[in-house]
């Protein structure tokens, strides 16, 4: 699967630090390497972008929480989740399922939540 990444090599810098200390890279990784990098955001400039045929997955630190946000055919939803969650979630993804009104491994609704045909 496709990801693209932006994390955070450490944590409190200067301005000029925080530009040379962040990663951003672009690569084809398997389940295991999408949760080990879902796993290293830490800060507000880390993100974790996963694009599929079907969807397009963005988790991403805020409010010092981590979240995820949606786009797929006919769905898009948003959501503060923890990490186990957010695995959860790439499994879907990598197994070719769908989203349905419930988050993947919880019996909790999306925050926001859309779905047409």
């Amino acid at each position: 699967m496709k990801v693209s990444y932006k994390i955070s090599t450490s944590g409190t810098l200067t301005i000029s630090e925080q530009t040379a200390s962040l990663i951003e890279h672009e690569a084809d990784v398997d389940f295991e390497s999408a949760v080990y990098l879902l796993n290293q955001l830490r800060s507000d400039d880390s993100n974790l972008w996963v694009e599929t045929p079907t969807n397009s997955l963005d988790f991403y630190i805020g409010e010092n929480s981590l979240w995820v946000e949606i786009y797929g055919r006919g769905f898009w939803s948003v959501a503060e989740i923890d990490m186990a969650t957010g695995a959860e979630i790439l499994k879907v993804v990598y197994e070719g399922g769908s989203f349905g009104e419930l988050i993947p491994g919880t019996n909790r609704e999306w925050y926001s939540y859309a779905s047409w045909k």
